[in-house]
């Protein structure tokens, strides 16, 4: 299989590296997660980085998630311009390994942002990532916004009730602050934008204390509200900040960053994101009051397979509780 992946890889070198010469010979490193991914190095090169990155599913069913997403990243390149257009990866189908796809794609600079510890070198490392992945986040929708809509929002609530273990929605209290959470948003033009989809801090990357690539854009969307991958960002940055620094239970730390991303709350964490969310949000002229509203849109919003309705029976309780 290994030949295989590396003829395809290189057939699609001068896709990815437009003009430079392609290598004789390939050296690969193996990793398997949801994907099997293999990093490719030059024979011989002393650099220590991959110049190719193949990708193959698992299992046929994300064949077509793959395809799709390959194809809404190329449209949205062709509508970027540099320096953001270089932090997307430039993505090619190379060909089929047995029934899979194989994706290649160039290697990108940079390293994972990594969850710090709860210390002062941990607020400093955050308050670096926040205020990189903001100015990456508000410049690329300067570039990647569509349109703006009126969001009819009794509509969207109502159409949540039918999702799997969320019919509690139409009974007291939660129907009580719903309509609460309604009479808070605004009835306005809501701008909407390409999305990336899984805006999880594993896939940002950070170099010299700018955002130097964002990949797997395998949930990449054409059209989502503004502040989804905002909310992305800060919700799993949180969740897993409490996983690692506190000994309490998982459900605790779940709440622990639903509030957070609210901004309710005393913990510094909590502070940062709310002085990084009233920035972004006024970047779009959007009321920085209407946080706690706006976030629990997105939650509704969220795939979150592990218990969709008790973490909105949660965001709901925590919201409740600070709005009364």
């Amino acid at each position: 299989m290994i030949d295989q992946l590396q003829f395809q890889a290189l057939g699609a070198w001068n896709e990815i590296h437009p003009g430079k010469s392609k290598p004789q010979a390939l050296d690969h490193l193996l990793q398997s997660r949801d994907y099997i991914i293999v990093f490719w190095f030059e024979r011989g090169s002393k650099s220590g980085e991959p110049v190719l990155i193949s990708k193959i599913p698992r299992t046929q069913n994300f064949n077509r998630y793959a395809e799709r997403s390959i194809k809404l990243v190329n449209r949205l390149l062709a509508d970027l311009n540099p320096p953001i257009r270089e932090t997307l990866p430039t993505r090619v189908i190379a060909g089929q390994v047995g029934s899979l796809t194989h994706i290649v794609m160039g290697y990108m600079p940079g390293e994972p942002i990594t969850i710090p510890n709860d210390n002062f070198l941990g607020r400093r490392a955050a308050e670096k990532h926040l205020s990189a992945f903001l100015a990456w986040l508000v410049e690329f929708q300067a570039q990647a916004t569509l349109d703006t809509r009126v969001v009819p929002w009794d509509e969207f609530f109502k159409r949540s009730q039918e999702g799997p273990g969320l019919d509690f929605l139409g009974g007291d209290p939660y129907q009580r602050i719903t309509q609460q959470i309604v009479s808070h948003l605004p009835i306005a033009d809501i701008p909407y934008t390409w999305g990336f989809g899984d805006a999880n801090h594993s896939n940002i990357l950070m170099e010299q204390g700018q955002i130097s690539g964002a990949i797997d854009w395998i949930g990449v969307e054409q059209e989502q509200w503004f502040y989804t991958d905002w909310y992305y960002f800060l919700f799993f940055y949180a969740f897993e900040f409490f996983k690692k620094n506190s000994k309490a239970s998982l459900d605790t730390k779940r709440r622990s960053a639903i509030s957070t991303t609210m901004g309710i709350g005393d913990h510094w964490l909590t502070r940062l994101f709310a002085e990084k969310t009233l920035q972004f949000l006024a970047s779009r002229s959007t009321d920085p009051q209407l946080n706690p509203e706006l976030f629990l849109t997105f939650l509704h919003d969220l795939h979150w397979p592990q218990g969709k309705g008790q973490l909105i029976k949660e965001a709901y309780s925590i919201y409740s509780q600070a709005r009364d």
